[in-house]
């Protein structure tokens, strides 16, 4: 399967990159990456989704070969996944997001609640937000959002930099190699990070607090079994706020980046958690 080509489409402005693979005649999933990441980090779970889901995959705005745009929240990319899902003409499809892409997919399984049928959270924590970062404006400017990235005068310098966040994980030398490698690029100043740096942080706890009570689809949670992000607190905390049990699948071995920790393990998990949620 060739997740290396990609298609456009113009959202609000914005020309957004993504890919789709996997059966056309499967169940439709829209698999959202996580924050300063990019489709690229499905890589692996997708191949394993391939013989029984039509997938799109995008990158979300400010993230991989999409187009960055002025202003960032969870609501805007939320209207990206439903864009990209209504172009493709899709009646009904299921979202699977990663950590900050989980959040996106509760936005959007509010706002699209229609057509959103299932939603699986992976390893989305701190529902909702919590501290200081709670008070901070979604339409706040780039100008507060920090510096922007540094850049490294060589590729191998630049690859040599390139962490997790939260850290701990699994993954393959390989698989952090080509993470790494898919999210840099080269300007006359020197390598850097494709995504915007305005776009940390950008899910507000308010668009989550309006959207818990219109996601009407069912809901199930993949977890890292070590995972710094999702522990019983955030659990308790999601289903207070969906007011309803969530079916919980844990995966073995994996910290908060399940999709590149244990691609297998995950890809089965989601399996499980769709079928445990398979919607109209």
């Amino acid at each position: 399967m060739d997740l290396s080509t990609t298609r456009a489409l113009t959202v609000d402005g914005c020309t957004l990159r993504y890919r789709l693979a996997g059966d056309a005649d499967g169940r439709p999933v829209v698999l959202v990456h996580g924050s300063g990441a990019h489709a690229g980090w499905w890589h692996d779970v997708a191949l394993r989704l391939a013989d029984r889901f039509q997938l799109l995959i995008p990158d979300l705005s400010g993230h991989g070969e999409s187009d960055h745009r002025a202003d960032y929240s969870g609501t805007q990319w939320a209207r990206e996944v439903i864009a990209l899902a209504s172009d493709a003409a899709w009646p009904d499809y299921a979202i699977v997001g990663h950590s900050m892409g989980g959040k996106v997919g509760l936005i959007a399984a509010a706002a699209d609640a229609t057509h959103v049928s299932s939603l699986v959270l992976v390893d989305t924590g701190s529902l909702p937000e919590q501290g200081p970062s709670a008070s901070r404006p979604a339409t706040s400017s780039r100008r507060e959002q920090g510096r922007a990235h540094r850049a490294s005068p060589t590729l191998a310098e630049a690859l040599a930099r390139f962490r997790l966040a939260p850290g701990g994980t699994t993954a393959s030398p390989e698989v952090m190699h080509r993470l790494a490698r898919q999210g840099l690029r080269r300007t006359p100043e020197g390598w850097v990070w494709k995504f915007d740096p305005a776009t940390r942080r950008r899910v507000d706890p308010a668009e989550l607090a309006a959207a818990y009570p219109r996601v009407r689809c069912p809901v199930a949670l993949v977890h890292g079994a070590q995972s710094p992000a999702v522990g019983p607190d955030e659990i308790e905390r999601l289903e207070t706020e969906l007011r309803r049990p969530v079916p919980r699948f844990q995966v073995e071995g994996a910290f908060h980046h399940v999709p590149v920790d244990q691609p297998e393990a995950c890809a089965r998990a989601i399996r499980s958690a769709l079928d445990a949620a398979p919607g109209r």
